[in-house]
């Protein structure tokens, strides 16, 4: 049987649950029948304790909110937790604070099917805090609070940096390299600036090279590449689905160039508008669009 709250002075609902019984238009708050005789017997026998619903069921036709968890408090401090819980196959009373959570090896709370067994462990250890164990809570709480201001502001700063640091590094590359590099040379130590214009080449090279990678990786097996796999002195050539054999002497020469540049890099290397050398028979070549026609090294 559920019990109306308003037979309490010390049980009430949250601001939260209050707004949200407005929103729903609903008039009477009951404890939920699980919780109905634990609630009555924590009220009655902790007088100056408060117990706030925090959340519950909505029923619209009876215009009643069914409390299913509630905070047990004493002044402004939060004791602990009491709710309806799906546990093992089916719905318990849950009890919970940090001391209870500290002893649990499975779940955080402890749930029982019995209010008197509840009551019990509420008595047990629904206390406050004593001075060391509000130390230990609140230097978790700050740690917990400075750990996320750290991360908000480290992800800020990384969101927020990319915009000119981008505009940055395409200026020094680009337009404003001269002056760049004026400045490395006279302002930073020589070893310092060495390394920072080698870094500027080798980015320069790096972009060059994502380029031709890019085009291979978009538009392999499509329009604008034609793979290639050697076979002692055969060669297997497919543009989109066709499928043509030659050998040195029939090897169209614009493929038969791309393929010779390919063969002086390594496995896994690209030449510039050229292609790739996937291993020692594969090869990728960027085409126009007529086949055959392989792109021009630049």
């Amino acid at each position: 049987m559920n019990m109306n709250i308003s037979e309490f002075n010390n049980v009430t609902v949250s601001k939260k649950m209050r707004e949200r019984m407005e929103a729903e238009d609903l008039d009477n708050v009951k404890a939920h029948s699980m919780l109905a005789e634990l609630v009555k017997h924590v009220a009655i026998n902790n007088p100056l304790w408060r117990l706030v619903g925090l959340d519950g069921l909505a029923y619209s036709e009876s215009k009643t909110m069914v409390l299913t968890k509630l905070a047990v408090m004493k002044d402004s401090e939060t004791l602990g937790y009491v709710f309806r819980d799906y546990v093992r196959r089916e719905y318990r009373i849950v009890v919970k604070n940090d001391r209870i959570s500290k002893t649990m090896q499975r779940g955080s709370g402890y749930s029982t099917s019995s209010w008197e067994k509840a009551a019990s462990k509420i008595k047990r250890t629904f206390v406050p805090l004593s001075v060391y164990e509000r130390m230990d809570k609140a230097h978790s709480e700050a740690s917990r609070c400075v750990t996320n201001q750290v991360w908000e502001r480290e992800r800020k700063i990384d969101r927020e940096s990319r915009h000119y640091e981008t505009s940055a590094r395409d200026w020094a590359l680009g337009a404003g390299r001269d002056m760049f590099v004026n400045y490395v040379k006279t302002q930073l130590a020589p070893t310092e600036g060495a390394r920072l214009i080698e870094a500027m080449d080798i980015v320069n090279t790096t972009h060059t090279e994502m380029i031709t990678i890019k085009k291979v990786r978009d538009h392999l097996g499509q329009s604008g590449t034609t793979l290639v796999i050697k076979d002692c002195d055969t060669y297997l050539v497919k543009t989109l689905d066709n499928v043509q054999v030659y050998d040195d002497n029939t090897l169209p020469h614009n493929l038969r160039m791309g393929v010779g540049m390919l063969k002086l890099v390594e496995v896994e290397h690209f030449i510039s508008n050229v292609g790739c050398r996937v291993s020692e028979e594969v090869f990728v070549l960027l085409v126009d669009e007529e086949p055959n026609n392989v792109m021009e090294a630049q």
